[in-house]
């Protein structure tokens, strides 16, 4: 049975780096998903509205 080691890699950012960065990812996407629901509630009001009005 042949065992490896491997090296981990040194780098300077560290884990409260890591977690701010994470921050960061998640705000983004908590925002794209926002915008996203808004936009398909958006779609479906104008939809909606039409029906309505040719109804």
């Amino acid at each position: 049975m042949k065992t490896e080691i491997n090296s981990v890699k040194s780098d300077t950012r560290s884990l409260k780096d890591e977690i701010n960065e994470l921050k960061k990812e998640f705000n983004s996407l908590k925002y794209w998903f926002i915008g996203s629901v808004i936009g398909i509630l958006g779609i479906l009001v104008a939809i909606i509205g039409l029906i309505v009005k040719i109804g």
